[in-house]
């Protein structure tokens, strides 16, 4: 669904989004981490939609990358909070009251309802993830790498325990023990020599 557009529009504003602050937020974090992130906020915007409709009993489709937007727009803001754009390219406004008014414009979405085609829970479960990736310091790339040392680790484990049967070594002591009970019978217990 995050490489679907419901138009022309739709896939123009979200990939000029992207590239505006992505580049931004590419520098810090770097290319691969910065991809991994972006996916990430794409997957998680959409289980918060699937979420929002269970919730409220209905059925409705997402489609868009808007929510991986998003979680791009809101951890631009949280590095860049002063920094000055000019919305309607005339405007400036500051990214921190920029992610605000995204906010409150979804939050105002969500609860009036409308019918507007418009996946608020998404757009907003994206800005959760680029706010939360930025305040706990999150490192999706590391998670993953964690994830599949902890794996091998246990393979090896695994790998390296011998499982089976425990099967006592033969001794021939019941032979040994027969022979000084029947020792004992015939002739009695002060028969038995001290290593009896």
């Amino acid at each position: 669904y995050g490489f679907c557009h419901g138009g022309f529009e739709h896939i123009l504003f979200n990939m000029y989004s992207l590239w505006l602050f992505g580049h931004m937020i590419e520098s810090i974090y770097g290319r691969r981490e910065f991809l991994a992130m972006y996916l990430t906020g794409v997957v998680i915007s959409g289980l918060c939609h699937l979420l929002f409709q269970l919730f409220q009993g209905n059925d409705v489709p997402v489609i868009g990358a808007s929510g991986g937007v998003m979680a791009v727009v809101f951890l631009t803001a949280m590095h860049f909070p002063r920094r000055k754009l000019l919305l309607f390219l005339f405007l400036p406004i500051e990214m921190r009251w920029l992610a605000v008014m995204y906010a409150v414009l979804d939050i105002s979405g969500m609860v009036g309802g409308g019918g507007t085609g418009i996946a608020h829970a998404a757009h907003l479960g994206g800005a959760a993830f680029g706010y939360a990736y930025h305040r706990f310091d999150w490192r999706v790339l590391g998670f993953w790498d964690r994830v599949g040392a902890t794996v091998a680790l246990l393979k090896r484990r695994v790998a390296g325990t011998s499982v089976g049967v425990y099967r006592p070594p033969e001794t021939g002591i019941n032979d040994e023990v027969d022979a000084l009970l029947q020792k004992i019978h015939e002739r009695g217990e002060s028969s038995l020599t001290d290593r009896e």
